[in-house]
């Protein structure tokens, strides 16, 4: 009990290793102990630690037969493995034992949308909504497929719909914001994000929405207040401080982004997009190089698919004056952009290759990034890539 509680504690302070520690402790000590083992079950979800799930779902399934959640788990491990006839093995074995909860049909839909049987997981997700309208987990998937189907208008009138019965829960007027506002309607994404905050005074993820919907409405000193409201009511969650830091930004206010950025790498010294904004930053305020140059390693190690992580590392290598390898990350960097889905290109890249080549000599391939980069907007280099243009233009002196 006292390494359980031990775990519990490290958890709540924000140190999940040592939390993890300890209820291996626990469960060694007492293989019996199901607190102790759904709290590994956890710890292996968010790790994708398979071995781990498939020893605590075993283990939870011997401790609680009757239950699904020891399937649901043991299911998602198979999943991991590809396994996917023993993951409906085991959900259709949730839903035997427990008819009436959502559990079983929740997941199983999950399954369904793995396989692409769109029409079997939205039956799946309606059954689970049938027998738990709070359930958040059920619905967040079927708003999901509607999503993945391009629907997004019947994803906003399908939650409308599960409101109308459950119009206390906090946690759907958070999904309702981020509808709203991924649709572009700030006003009332922040109306609802209010909402949640005022059935959930506490939630964190209510307050990062509602701080997010002010930012988005144009109300930055709202959405920092908000901000520092989350801190103090989660000091452990990480997320509020790196959205103050994003504001603090936006507003031009460098030195303490900088000073916010630090806090969140004390906390988790790996965090791969804080490490690489904080990189940029230093960059572009001629800080250490040496020491941005580690942090933008540390965003590319943890990112190795994000375009903004390539293009940070390489423009720590532009200032390092190592411009080959600048090169060779920042048309990574344009590569991956160029992929993207959305729409929304970043001209800071092109910027950034257009320079390295012309360090190398390359004036026709730096000229041509040049004017890639003035086809995107916003471009807050646009003034300095068209001197630059015009004097990769002007004829050479004899």
């Amino acid at each position: 009990m006292a390494h359980y509680y031990l775990g519990q504690a490290f958890s709540l302070s924000g140190n999940p290793e040592r939390a993890e520690s300890e209820w291996r402790e626990a469960v060694r000590l007492r293989p019996t102990m199901l607190d102790a083992q759904e709290a590994l079950a956890a710890v292996a979800v968010s790790k994708g630690d398979t071995d781990l799930l498939v020893q605590t779902s075993e283990q939870i399934i011997r401790l609680q037969p009757g239950s699904p959640n020891g399937y649901a788990l043991r299911a998602a491990a198979r999943m991991a493995r590809k396994d996917m006839a023993g993951a409906e093995d085991d959900l259709k074995k949730a839903i035997e034992i427990a008819p009436q909860s959502p559990v079983g049909y929740s997941h199983l839909a999950g399954l369904r949308v793995v396989q692409k049987q769109y029409a079997e997981a939205e039956k799946l997700y309606e059954q689970a909504l049938d027998r738990d309208p709070n359930a958040v987990e059920p619905l967040q998937g079927l708003l999901n497929l509607y999503f993945e189907q391009k629907q997004p208008a019947k994803a906003l009138a399908r939650l409308n719909q599960q409101i109308s019965k459950s119009p206390n829960n906090g946690s759907f007027y958070v999904l309702q914001a981020k509808l709203l506002l991924a649709g572009g309607d700030a006003k009332n994404a922040q109306l609802a994000a209010q909402k949640a905050v005022d059935l959930t005074p506490s939630h964190e993820d209510a307050l990062l929405m509602l701080a997010r919907t002010q930012l988005a409405a144009g109300s930055a000193d709202q959405a920092a207040a908000t901000c520092q409201r989350a801190m103090r009511e989660s000091p452990h969650d990480v997320r509020p401080v790196i959205l103050l830091a994003q504001l603090q930004e936006l507003q031009g206010d460098w030195r303490n982004a900088e000073q916010t950025y630090q806090k969140v790498l004390q906390l988790q010294p790996d965090n791969p997009m804080v490490a690489n904004n904080l990189a940029y930053l230093m960059l572009e305020h001629g800080l250490n190089t040496d020491v941005a140059l580690s942090l933008a390693q540390t965003g590319r190690r943890g990112m190795p698919d994000e375009a903004s992580a390539a293009d940070t590392l390489g423009w720590a290598y532009y200032h390092k004056g190592t411009y080959q390898s600048a090169v060779d990350l920042l048309e990574e960097a344009a590569k991956e952009d160029a992929a993207k889905q959305n729409p929304k290109k970043d001209a800071n890249i092109y910027y950034h290759l257009g320079l390295s080549y012309e360090k190398l000599g390359d004036k026709a391939r730096a000229k041509a990034q040049f004017e890639r980069a003035l086809q995107i907007t916003p471009n807050p280099h646009a003034n300095e890539i068209r001197l630059l243009l015009a004097e990769l233009d002007r004829p050479r002196q004899p």
